[in-house]
């Protein structure tokens, strides 16, 4: 039986803590440790690199082993149009902030995979479906390491 976590955020239920992936499906690019967080946060903080502010609290998910991010405004929101023009941003996630590049994803099974992803691990939310409209998918970023 697993343990029940709190939520991050108002609105968001506990949900169950999910299982780690197996390290043969886990992106490369990021310690298993800091994948696994990625995997089980529910929220992460962007900010531009460099930044001291806060960041902007968003939701992440694995699919197909590898991190991603998408905005549910669309290419409107601040946050997205920054970091898409950088190329870059970071991230904090368990307390640190990582600088990480951003990548659009563009494969529509990659889409398709990240979108079930928002599903699964947000599906107790009433803003879950929000995530995978037809005018955000265009806005699915891949998350790895900056160098």
């Amino acid at each position: 039986m697993r343990a029940e976590r709190k939520p991050s955020s108002p609105g968001l239920p506990a949900r169950r803590a999910r299982p780690s992936l197996p390290l043969s499906t886990m992106d490369p690019g990021f310690p298993p440790a800091l994948h696994d967080a990625f995997a089980r946060v529910d929220e992460v903080r962007i900010r531009p690199r460099g930044s001291s502010r806060r960041g902007v609290p968003i939701w992440v998910v694995v699919a197909d082993g590898a991190v991603h991010i998408r905005s549910y405004k669309g290419r409107t929101a601040q946050w997205f149009a920054s970091a898409t023009a950088a190329g870059t941003a970071e991230i904090e996630v368990d307390g640190q902030f990582l600088a990480v590049r951003l990548t659009a994803a563009t494969s529509p099974a990659a889409i398709a995979a990240v979108s079930a992803a928002f599903l699964a691990k947000y599906r107790a939310s009433p803003y879950a479906a929000a995530m995978v409209l037809p005018d955000v998918l265009d806005t699915t970023l891949r998350v790895t390491p900056a160098a």
